[in-house]
């Protein structure tokens, strides 16, 4: 008989990567974290282009809230910004498996809601009663996922 072709096969580097891994998912808040990071730049360019979270524009304005921003002095006529303070208080908090994202100005639910009087200006739901993300934040939080889960099977 022939001598015999051994092969030594290294685990290491797999074992590793798989326990890197499974410490990604225990303690996934830089996923969570990552997902708040995309949905703020995605709330903010909705203020830049006035839309809703399905790219639909936001009705304009009454003529009747034009007529109090010009009696108030406001040197703006942008819809859902007087002062910047609502856009600028788009935050998001994480944790290990949970991310929130929205605004501390209390004002803001009637822009996302709409009211009586006014029409819904949504900068965070695509669907308010449904709970359901725009189609793009959707989009882009399965992306942040998959690059999450990529990279956690790379080297530690």
């Amino acid at each position: 008989m022939a001598d015999a072709i051994v092969f030594e096969v290294s685990m290491a580097p797999l074992l590793q990567a798989v326990a890197h891994a499974l410490s990604q998912a225990q303690r996934p808040r830089t996923l969570m974290q990552n997902i708040g990071g995309s949905l703020v730049s995605n709330v903010n360019l909705r203020f830049i282009n006035r839309v809703d979270p399905d790219g639909h524009a936001w009705l304009p304005l009454s003529p009747k809230t034009i007529a109090m921003k010009q009696k108030r002095g406001k040197s703006t006529l942008l819809m859902l910004y007087n002062e910047g303070e609502m856009q600028d208080s788009i935050a998001y908090n994480a944790g290990d498996d949970w991310v929130e994202v929205g605004t501390a100005m209390r004002y803001g639910a009637y822009h996302e809601t709409g009211t009586s009087r006014m029409p819904r200006r949504s900068f965070l739901l695509g669907d308010f009663n449904a709970g359901r993300l725009g189609a793009d934040d959707e989009s882009d939080v399965l992306e942040v996922i998959n690059e999450y889960l990529a990279g956690s099977f790379g080297p530690p």
